[in-house]
């Protein structure tokens, strides 16, 4: 039981690390980035379903910054330190 927990807590890591990757890709490349880029499209596609819940919860944000990314970023990094040390454990 123990290596199961194990193998899905490096499982959960190495899924939440590569949403952080590109969260922290779709930010840099919306400041610098070609917005008709298909690389760019993609992964804007891909980040969009992980900010569209707290965008709704935001949408009284009148300063015309993005905090969506900024909320996602914090509940993985939670999620980092909280579950996955938990399955590592066992």
């Amino acid at each position: 039981m123990s290596y199961i927990l194990s193998g899905l807590g490096s499982v959960l890591s190495l899924v939440l690390n590569l949403i952080l990757l590109l969260v922290f890709a779709q930010v840099i490349l919306s400041w610098v980035g070609d917005q008709n880029n298909n690389i760019i499209k993609s992964i804007n596609k891909l980040c969009e379903p992980l900010y569209k819940p707290f965008r709704k919860l935001l949408k009284q944000n009148k300063s015309g910054i993005d905090f969506a990314p900024f909320i996602v970023i914090i509940i993985v990094v939670f999620l980092q330190a909280s579950l996955v040390r938990w399955l590592f454990r066992f």
